[in-house]
């Protein structure tokens, strides 16, 4: 697979992604020690947040070995 075949296909999958979120009825995200060095996940949180901002999707934090104040 190719450089530019590999970043279509993951535009792609990030689209769908997306598009998934917007119709979701509840998310849960996990946070990890990691997580806000991710941009994936942090566009993801975003997209979700907005989803939950304009609907009453549910949302389920789980903390994975981080504590939530440090989130």
């Amino acid at each position: 697979m190719t450089r530019s075949s590999r970043k279509e296909n993951s535009l792609r999958n990030a689209s769908q992604l997306m598009e998934a979120i917007k119709h979701s009825r509840a998310a849960i995200v996990v946070f990890s020690s990691h997580y806000a060095a991710s941009t994936w996940c942090l566009d993801e949180m975003a997209a979700i947040a907005d989803r939950h901002r304009e609907s009453t999707q549910l949302v389920i934090p789980v903390f994975y070995d981080v504590d939530p104040s440090d989130v």
